[in-house]
């Protein structure tokens, strides 16, 4: 009987883990899932990495007579970690369309497209926008010879167009379609553009800060904003969540599903407004 409790005691002691082991397996586990989370950082950058270059380097920002507009003849290119490589290329008056400006030929129905970064075609490839494929839909449907000139501007606030409006009514339209968005409205009164766009869709410059990047957001946010929203922000901006975002987005079931789900921007959409809205 004594040597039976002799060796469960022996067993106990055996089965009792040092205490540097207390501190060891802690570290090895954080260690493990900081490296996991590390690379599958890289990956995703080095899968999809955007680009330090966007439209604003084609852009007039500080305009407070008639707001942003773009460099006539200007060329850049912009790409960010979820979209293909995009080039801006503007006309002569500075926007981005396939035609310049002229007179409309006898018999042609001409539309004149109005509005900011939607009707632009901010990160859209231009044979892919709907302001190249629209004309070509309405004559197969009308059998009529349609062109569209493009005015669409990034930062075109409500604003700012209709201080240019004489040259909308210039180019002779037939009609015009002014493209609006939710931030359109809410940006209605402004001029210039409010906020720069966030450097979190574009790749840093250099290995130094693709590395550290993410670090020195954490500590610009912690300045204004409490550690939870801090942390929070800092894993919006991952490449990774962006990359695994991007593909999940790609089922356009899955991506109305995720924007109706309780986002502030699809409150237009809803069958009765907040009482922010409906005032």
């Amino acid at each position: 009987m004594n040597d039976s409790n002799e060796v469960s005691l022996e067993n106990k002691k055996e089965a009792k883990l040092p205490r540097r082991d207390w501190i060891l397996l802690p570290m090895i586990s954080l260690l493990t899932i900081a490296l996991l989370a590390g690379s599958t950082e890289l990956i995703a950058h080095y899968m999809s990495s955007g680009s330090t270059t966007d439209i604003a380097d084609c852009m007039v920002k500080n305009d407070p007579q008639h707001g942003a507009r773009g460099i006539p003849n200007c060329v850049c290119w912009g790409k960010t970690l979820e979209t293909e490589e995009v080039e801006y290329r503007l006309n002569s008056h500075g926007f981005r369309t396939g035609m310049e400006w002229g007179p409309k030929e006898p018999g042609v129905y001409r539309i004149v497209m109005i509005g900011s970064s939607i009707a632009m075609g901010y990160r859209v490839a231009r044979n892919k926008m709907f302001a190249e494929l629209l004309p070509g839909e309405i004559s197969k449907r009308t059998g009529r010879k349609v062109d569209l000139y493009n005015k669409g501007v990034m930062w075109g606030t409500p604003h700012s167009i209709t201080l240019r409006f004489d040259d909308v009514l210039a180019a002779e339209p037939d009609s015009i379609l002014w493209v609006l968005s939710e931030t359109d409205i809410k940006e209605a009164s402004a001029l210039l553009p409010l906020q720069e766009p966030r450097m979190s869709h574009a790749e840093p410059a250099n290995a130094l800060d693709r590395r550290f990047g993410s670090l020195r957001r954490f500590r610009m946010a912690l300045a204004t904003e409490s550690i939870p929203d801090a942390i929070g922000d800092m894993l919006k901006n991952t490449g990774a969540r962006v990359l695994l975002q991007h593909y999940l987005n790609e089922s356009q079931s899955q991506y109305l599903k995720s924007y109706l789900s309780g986002q502030e921007e699809a409150g237009f959409l809803r069958a009765e407004p907040s009482r922010a809205r409906s005032g």
